[in-house]
This record gives structure tokens, C-alpha cells and sequence, in this order.
């Protein structure tokens, strides 16, 4: 079985939001929290990078995840998902590194798995997800490509070299599952929703 990290960028500042989206409530937990949770259905090993109110947000982070700290996270998610990616080389040497955001709360364990079983047959390829016709995360990340995601160093995060890379990407698509949350009326509007349907 390859091993394998996730990586959770949850370092933004939120300014659309007014406030940080990583700790308003979803579940019984955060957006953070329930990331986290996510995360660990498909992996033991997960890294939550962190940044704007790092003091603050860091507290929410359980005991059995591990979290690093970006101080340069106002220079782009580039250098959140470098940071992260040296990190779980340090950590576990990892096989393949999926980066998730803190703000899909509709990406559950069923469609991560779905990644995990294309990489399984496409071992050398990056497998990512649709959005707005695009390739973007969740993505997976083989080890082939751990160098080059240390050099990122801007605000375009991994889609730059996807782009590069598109004879060696597979993209999945996640349908209504992949909605960021961005802004107050996103997440009323979502949240909304969910608790309608958790009646």
C-alpha cells in the first residue's frame, strides 16, 4: 500500500469572508475541524498549514494531526503547499501527497477515495479535480512531483504545474461537491442547506 500525506491549507486570511472561515461551524465541529476528520478517514498522516492567527486557529487543531506554521503566507498558497510538502517528507517520506482546502466541506472520505483508486492504477500521474473547467484540488500528488511543488512560491498554488503537466494529469470530477466557501452569504447559503437535509 503507497503511503500516503494530506496536506490541509488552511493559512489564508479570509478576507471575503470578513473572518476566518477555518473556524466558523460546520458539524459538530469547524471547517477545520471537519477537514481534519476527513482527512484522517483516508490517512493517518495529515499536516494542516497554517498562517493568518496561527496563535489562535492553531488551538483547533486535534492532537493526532500534526500542524506547521507558514510565516510567509501572505506571499500566496505556493508557499503554504512548499512548506507542507517539506514537511511531510520530513515526517513520513510519503508516497503521494493529496492537498485538500478547508473550505470544501462538501469533499468527503467517498470522493478522496476515488482519487486514492485512480492514483492506485495511474501511480505516475497527478490525479486532480475538475473546477470551473480547470484541473485543481483536492489533488494527489505523486512523489515524482515533490520537488517541483518546493519551489511554488506564488498565489496560483499547484494549477500552474498542472498546467505544465497535462499529459500527465487525470481529473476527476467531484460534480456538486467541489464549492469553495468564500463569503458570508456562501456559507449561510450552504450551511442552510445541509442542516435542511440533516433534519
Amino acid at each position: 500500500m503507497p503511503k500516503i500525506g494530506v496536506l490541509i491549507l488552511a493559512a489564508g486570511a479570509s478576507t471575503r469572508m470578513g473572518r476566518h472561515k477555518q473556524l466558523l461551524p460546520w458539524n459538530k465541529t469547524t471547517l477545520l475541524g471537519h477537514a481534519i476528520e476527513t482527512a484522517r478517514k483516508i490517512s493517518d498522516t495529515v499536516l494542516v498549514v497554517l498562517g493568518s492567527k496561527a496563535a489562535v486557529i492553531k488551538k483547533e487543531v486535534p492532537v493526532f494531526a500534526n500542524y506547521a506554521i507558514n510565516k510567509a503566507w501572505e506571499d500566496g498558497m505556493g508557499t503554504s503547499i512548499a512548506l507542507g510538502v517539506t514537511e511531510l517528507e520530513r515526517m513520513v517520506n510519503p508516497d503521494a501527497i493529496m492537498v485538500l482546502l478547508v473550505d470544501q466541506p462538501l469533499i468527503d472520505a467517498i470522493y478522496l477515495g476515488l482519487l486514492l483508486e485512480a492514483h492506485a492504477v495511474s501511480e505516475n500521474k497527478i490525479i486532480a479535480t475538475s473546477y470551473n473547467g480547470r484541473a485543481g484540488v483536492p489533488a494527489l500528488f505523486p512523489k515524482t512531483y515533490f520537488e517541483s511543488l518546493k519551489t511554488l512560491k506564488n498565489d496560483f498554488g499547484a494549477k500552474h504545474l498542472m498546467q505544465h503537466c497535462h499529459n500527465r494529469l487525470m481529473v476527476l470530477d467531484a460534480k456538486d461537491k467541489i464549492i469553495d466557501i468564500d463569503t458570508p452569504k456562501a456559507y449561510d447559503s450552504l450551511k442552510k442547506t445541509k442542516d435542511r437535509f440533516d433534519k
